[in-house]
């Protein structure tokens, strides 16, 4: 299987494409507009990550987070691990990988393996 990781500190377009592309994730209903859910084929039925839906400016600090939070989550279910694995653990996990050569994932910039 074909794993790639999205930038840590992706935002909302990123993640939105990333989502939207992988036929693992599924977009949920939204509720208000405020923001967008999805979810991972092995997640259970109450487990979500949410995106912002807009770029709204007022927001922006913690859409970064919610940004940065569903990427953490992203990446840990790309590399095979629980999603409350720290983000340390994730990237640690992430550099091994790359430092075996071995299911090497990329990053969301349209690399199909880093080399």
């Amino acid at each position: 299987m074909d794993f790639k990781l999205v930038a840590p500190d992706a935002d909302r377009r990123k993640l939105v494409a990333y989502l939207d592309a992988n036929p693992e994730w599924s977009r949920l209903a939204s509720t208000g507009g405020t923001f967008l859910f999805y979810r991972h084929s092995s997640f259970r039925a109450d487990q979500r990550i949410e995106i912002p839906a807009d770029d709204n400016p007022v927001f922006a600090q913690e859409d970064r987070r919610t940004c940065a939070t569903a990427a953490h989550i992203i990446n840990a279910v790309a590399l095979g691990m629980p999603t409350s694995a720290t983000p340390n653990a994730v990237a640690k996990e992430a550099l091994r990988r790359l430092a075996a050569h071995t299911d090497v994932p990329a990053t969301a910039t349209g690399q199909e393996t880093a080399r």
